[in-house]
C-alpha cells in the first residue's frame, strides 16, 4: 500500500473493503474481476470500448456495472 495516498474503508454490496484509494477526479471507477467474484457481482452489461490506464496501457473492460450500492465511512 502506498502510504502517500489517502485510503478509506468502503462498504460495497454490504461487504467491507479496506484500503480503497481516494480519487475525487476520476471519470471512471474500476473494480477488479477478483473483487466482483468475491462480492458475487456477475451482472455486467456488454461494453465495447477500452480504457487507457494512467501508465498508458490499454485495457479491455469486462463490462459495465450499474446500480451498485456503496457506503463510505459510517
Amino acid at each position: 500500500m502506498d502510504h502517500q495516498n489517502p485510503t478509506i474503508k468502503v462498504i460495497l454490496q454490504g461487504e467491507e473493503i479496506p484500503g480503497c484509494i481516494v480519487n475525487s477526479g476520476s471519470k471512471v471507477n474500476v473494480i477488479s474481476k477478483a473483487t466482483c467474484t468475491q462480492l458475487g457481482i456477475m451482472d455486467w452489461e456488454v461494453c465495447h470500448f477500452w480504457l487507457r490506464m494512467a501508465n498508458t496501457r490499454l485495457v479491455r473492460r469486462l463490462g459495465l456495472l450499474r446500480n451498485i450500492s456503496y457506503g463510505i465511512g459510517s
